[in-house]
């Protein structure tokens, strides 16, 4: 189950993809909400990735330097 963004129900997002003539309507993740008509993205990957990297886990411990 999904929840949309814009009205705040809950449907199943293999019934309603996005139904529109673009160009890239093959590889397109958008989701059409079957309540309010809301198009929107399940999942970008740009924005994954840049999440990935600004939000990176830091080591728990820190590095020790050589001792001499």
């Amino acid at each position: 189950m999904i929840t949309c963004p814009l009205c705040n129900s809950e449907f199943d997002p293999g019934h309603e993809n996005c139904h529109t003539s673009c160009a890239f309507n093959k590889g397109c993740t958008m989701i059409k909400c079957p309540y309010c008509d809301y198009e929107f993205l399940t999942e970008s990957k740009t924005i994954n990735l840049l999440k990935s990297l600004l939000f990176r886990k830091k080591d728990k411990a820190p590095h020790e330097l050589p001792s001499y």
